[in-house]
């Protein structure tokens, strides 16, 4: 939330004990250093609403700790990386809303079982909804507080995987609504703007209430 502009410098290779970043609400621009691969104990990345262009940097698949991945509001292109629904297990938000992406829905998505928010919105992705939406029990579960509720941790006053003082941006009827610290009860799926062919009634009435 400041003024900063021009490219990251590639030096995250110093950082490797990092577990948060939070760039968001910037004014950056270029690539994302490839180094951005070395915090291989990350778990929140927020690079939302800068001018970030390129691909996702196939490095930041060794960030396998990963729970929040929002790259929103940039101008990201080419294909969402599969590798994504490999590597983040854990991996509770996905927001890639308001890029350059192209392409279909890469299947190894539904491998994201943890996944409570997935944002796609406004890309130019085609091609079908994958079926194995199912594979998103996390977002099924009657249990609000989802994988997200656990013992109180001493590691940044975290509850679960999600610290108390984590955030959530979702854009909801129009308007980003931000969610803090309550971000285990969110479950929303966004895959508006694009250009998908499939029927939605068909294949996610698993989802009543989170498909917009």
């Amino acid at each position: 939330n400041n003024f900063f502009s021009g490219e990251l410098p590639d030096c995250f290779t110093n950082l490797a004990q990092l577990l948060s970043l939070h760039l968001e609400n910037n004014r950056f621009s270029g690539n994302v250093p490839e180094s951005i691969g070395s915090l291989q104990h990350l778990q929140y990345l927020h690079l939302h609403n800068n001018s970030f262009s390129g691909n996702i940097p196939a490095s930041l698949k060794n960030c396998t700790n990963l729970v929040i991945l929002n790259l929103g509001y940039n101008s990201f292109t080419g294909f969402i990386a599969p590798w994504i629904g490999d590597s983040y297990s854990r991996l509770g938000a996905l927001i890639l809303r308001r890029n350059r992406f192209h392409g279909e829905i890469p299947l190894t998505l539904c491998r994201l079982n943890n996944l409570q928010i997935l944002d796609l919105a406004i890309n130019n992705i085609t091609g079908l909804i994958p079926n194995c939406v199912s594979n998103f029990t996390a977002m099924t579960s009657k249990k609000n507080m989802g994988i997200f509720f656990g013992t109180l941790s001493p590691s940044l006053g975290r509850i679960g995987i999600f610290t108390e003082e984590e955030t959530a941006i979702v854009s909801w009827k129009r308007e980003e609504q931000i969610f803090k610290g309550t971000v285990r009860f969110v479950k929303f799926i966004d895959l508006s703007y694009n250009e998908l062919i499939r029927d939605f009634k068909s294949h996610w009435t698993s989802f009543p209430g989170f498909v917009k």
